[in-house]
């Protein structure tokens, strides 16, 4: 699984989800390298996008 963030659309981090049993799997972010701003993500399975959402840091 990768999760792709859009990083006010200037560039794009590609994070592995490391997945420890089938099904569960996690990305811990940290705002400490992160401008606050509204970010957005997708996640990917198998090449097929799942889901997008937005992310907001303060």
């Amino acid at each position: 699984m990768k999760l792709l963030i859009n990083l006010n659309y200037e560039k794009t981090k590609k994070y592995d989800i490391s997945i420890t049993q089938f099904g569960d799997g996690s990305v811990t972010l940290t705002k400490d390298n992160m401008q606050s701003a509204v970010y957005f993500y997708t996640l990917y399975v198998d090449g097929k996008k799942i889901a997008s959402k937005r992310l907001m840091v303060d």
